[in-house]
């Protein structure tokens, strides 16, 4: 089977941004990640400019990848060793243009503390 790098999933805000009303779409979950040959997937942080409390609803969606990664399926990865996890598919957090930090660079260490390798 050939292996997959999926540079984007908007699977995270998704999730936690279901009252956007069909302007993101649940095309992906674990399962078909794993069937489809990803072996690594990039999930995106994003929140619409005009969220309301842009800060809180990236760390929800940041808690939300958290909380299902670094299990027998699904590998969070901060570094080269996690590479070696024998998770069939590797997960990276990457902070899409800036709103979940409040565009404030002060706070990047603070997602990258919590496992955000992109931004």
């Amino acid at each position: 089977m050939v292996r997959i790098a999926d540079a984007h999933s908007d699977f995270a805000p998704f999730k936690i941004l279901n009252e956007s009303k069909g302007r993101l779409f649940d095309h992906a979950d674990l399962t078909r990640m794993e069937r489809g040959g990803v072996a690594l997937q990039i999930f995106a942080v994003w929140v619409p400019p005009e969220c309301p409390d842009q800060i809180k609803c990236g760390r929800r969606e940041i808690d939300y990848l958290l909380s299902f990664a670094d299990n027998d399926l699904i590998r969070l990865c901060t570094g080269a060793s996690d590479m070696a996890h024998d998770a069939p598919v590797k997960a990276v957090i990457a902070i899409e243009s800036g709103e979940s930090i409040g565009c404030d660079v002060g706070r990047i260490q603070q997602v990258y503390g919590l496992g955000a390798r992109f931004l």
